[in-house]
């Protein structure tokens, strides 16, 4: 739905607790959620919102209702407050937010990625995952720092201090090759999502 950070991907909150409110509300379960991070929980100090809609709600609500509890199960966890659970706990980023314990450890969320990027064949992290889909997006609208910088939820000045460094023709054009490789309708879909 959204490239989010990894830092706040794999801290969602699906429920609140003791001056930490959650992050993930279901709209419309199974069909539109909504994910919501605080200015204290962004890098940039600026808040959130993803809306998850379509198959990625779908997704999302087989993992939090069928795979989440069963990976609780199988490594015998104890019921946490994140959407990715685990022993850790995230590292503050503001003084104003504590965060509890019982998220994934960034080794454990390092591994998980890989797992699901083999699937996909991408070669990607996290974070180059929001490169790549900020040059897609200036590959598909031109100079549209705008669009980059609302679909990363930077500032359009960030946006352009990160991809405006030249007119970005190769990056743009080895990350078209690659995607088209796998996906040869990627950009008709892409154009369909971000008219």
């Amino acid at each position: 739905s959204r490239p989010l950070r990894p830092a706040n991907l794999f801290s969602i909150r699906q429920r609140a607790v003791a001056d930490c409110p959650r992050n993930l509300v279901w709209i419309r379960e199974g069909e539109h959620a909504e994910i919501r991070f605080a200015g204290a929980e962004v890098k940039n100090g600026t808040a959130l919102t993803v809306h998850v809609t379509g198959e990625d709600a779908r997704t999302l609500w087989d993992w939090q209702t069928v795979h989440r509890p069963r990976l609780i199960e199988l490594r015998g966890l104890a019921e946490s407050t994140y959407l990715f659970p685990g022993s850790a706990t995230p590292r503050l980023r503001r003084k104003e937010l504590a965060l509890p314990k019982g998220c994934m450890s960034p080794a454990a969320t390092v591994e998980l990625w890989d797992l699901c990027d083999r699937m996909l064949g991408l070669g990607l992290t996290p974070h180059k995952y929001r490169h790549a889909i900020a040059t897609l997006a200036l590959a598909v609208h031109p100079g549209n720092f705008a669009l980059v910088a609302s679909i990363l939820g930077n500032t359009e000045e960030v946006a352009r201090k990160h991809y405006a460094k030249d007119s970005g023709e190769a990056a743009a054009a080895a990350v078209r090759e690659a995607l088209l490789a796998h996906h040869p309708d990627i950009f008709r879909r892409m154009k369909g999502a971000m008219a």
